[in-house]
């Protein structure tokens, strides 16, 4: 193959791979939205992936430390060669008198994981609580239709009120992003 027509192969894989990559982060990006919300609905985001196809499998998603797991589920979906996988779980933390209602919902897909984390950021509009080369949280309380930050410091306060949500974008490596949302609520 001529030097000249390689390139240019080359350059037409790249344009025809960038959009595919960017929609993979735009669908896992939707799942999450569509399933999880900003406050991580248990039976919601399993009705809604039911309805939307998703297929049930085995829970085999680590769960949290010190959280009694009181339900969980996996769902799935195959779109083309790539799949992504949805787990959501509820339970409870703390101790008798402090109980704290705990809920998890996490869509994991291949996608680039820094256009998941735009999209998760301009979706939530605040600044991230933390920031790095591979994860980015934000740490936010629901209010009304939008979401308020909440500053270090400001957790129990937000645990009393609408909850305490810290929805993490992180870089699985081999091009997975996981979204993943931790909503607490005393």
């Amino acid at each position: 193959m001529h030097f000249k027509t390689f390139s240019l192969a080359v350059l037409a894989l790249a344009a025809m791979s960038g959009p595919a990559f960017a929609g993979a982060a735009e669908d896992a990006f939707t799942s999450f939205h569509d399933f999880c919300g900003a406050q991580g609905d248990y039976q919601g985001a399993l009705d809604k992936a039911d309805a939307a196809g998703w297929k049930t499998l085995p829970f085999t998603s680590d769960t949290m430390a010190g959280v009694t797991i009181t339900d969980k589920a996996t769902r799935n979906k195959v779109a083309g060669a790539e799949a992504m996988a949805l787990s959501v779980t509820r339970g409870t933390a703390g101790k008798p008198g402090d109980v704290i209602k705990v809920a998890t919902c996490t869509v994991t897909a291949k996608a680039d994981f820094s256009a998941v984390a735009k999209l998760a950021g301009s979706w939530l509009a605040i600044a991230p609580a933390t920031s790095s080369s591979s994860a980015v949280a934000f740490h936010y309380t629901p209010n009304g239709a939008a979401v308020s930050a909440v500053a270090a410091g400001g957790q129990n306060a937000a645990l009393a009120g609408g909850g305490y949500m810290i929805m993490s974008v992180v870089d699985k490596g081999n091009g997975l992003a996981m979204i993943d949302l931790v909503a607490l609520k005393r």
